[in-house]
């Protein structure tokens, strides 16, 4: 039924959105362990081409895998999101998975930094959650009511 392909619409958008939100911290933690200056490395100043800056770059960035793992994570959620909405109305996927992918941002950062998570921050994510589902709880009306009136 529609209502239940509206609901696995849902829960792969919510999967995404986790993929994604659970990825951004450990993805910002790699990128850091990544960025080496050259007297951290003990590489002496030289000035380098360009080419040469980058390549050096992206191959610590790829022999990282504190980067690279949760970047594959990361990008295995985008191919999941752009099949998704190739697939299923855009409306519902895309504001479902950024809010969720918001919302677990906060709290994954926030329990891997080891800060509080506040009751105004609580409040803001219950705010963002019921206005995606109104906002989708509307959609999913609309296209039930125009397809009982169609059959």
């Amino acid at each position: 039924s529609t209502w239940d392909y509206k609901m696995k619409e849902v829960i792969v958008a919510s999967s995404i959105g986790l993929l994604w939100g659970i990825t951004n911290p450990f993805l910002e933690r790699g990128a850091k362990s990544s960025n080496k200056s050259p007297e951290e490395s003990g590489e002496a100043k030289v000035h380098r081409c360009f080419l040469i800056t980058v390549f050096l770059s992206v191959w610590d960035i790829v022999t990282n895998w504190r980067f690279l793992v949760p970047f594959l994570i990361n990008q295995l959620g985008s191919l999941l999101f752009y099949y998704t909405i190739g697939n299923s109305s855009i409306t519902l996927v895309v504001p479902i998975a950024n809010s969720v992918n918001f919302t677990t941002t906060y709290i994954a950062e926030s329990l891997l930094k080891r800060d509080p998570i506040t009751l105004y921050n609580i409040v803001a994510i219950l705010a963002i959650i019921l206005g995606v589902f109104l906002s989708c709880w509307q959609d999913a009306l609309k296209q039930l009511i125009v397809y009982s009136w169609a059959y």
